[in-house]
């Protein structure tokens, strides 16, 4: 669920360019889907939207921070 909201929202951007902020509240909201929409406890919403959102944010961090190392290790090609 949370893999598809961002690319129905967001279009084509790749993953180390979203914002956190914005991935988290779109992984708190898929997380939030399945509970809602099944009979499952809702209770559990709680404990799952918190993960989901942290879960979604440390993607998009990770890919954030390979982009950041790559970029630093590859030398430059001249202009």
């Amino acid at each position: 669920m949370f893999g598809a909201t961002p690319a129905l929202t967001d279009g084509r951007k790749v993953l180390s360019k979203l914002s956190v902020g914005r991935v988290a509240l779109w992984g708190a909201i898929g997380t939030a889907a399945f509970p809602l929409l099944t009979a499952v406890n809702n209770s559990m919403l709680i404990i799952l939207c918190p993960i989901g959102a942290a879960l979604a944010a440390g993607s998009v961090a990770i890919a954030k921070g390979a982009e950041l190392r790559a970029s630093k290790e590859l030398p430059q090609l001249p202009r």
